[in-house]
């Protein structure tokens, strides 16, 4: 983990808005931004991407019928 860490916090200080990864085997999303606490959630929650703008990991693998194990 130190190393996703590490390279989120280069691309914020490069001066990207927003750093979103997926991890498959623990089923959670984290969301980075610049000057504020990073967050982490599950990934049948809904994440907003942009303004208004939102997306929901797992519906979306349970809708394709994809199974993560």
């Amino acid at each position: 983990m130190d190393a996703i860490f590490l390279k989120t916090q280069r691309l914020l200080d490069f001066g990207t808005q927003k750093v979103i990864w997926i991890f498959t085997s623990s089923r959670k999303v984290l969301i980075a931004q610049a000057a504020q606490t990073w967050l982490t959630f599950d990934w049948h929650e809904d994440i907003e991407l942009f303004e208004k703008v939102t997306f929901n990991v797992g519906a979306y693998l349970d809708k394709k019928g994809i199974q993560v194990d």
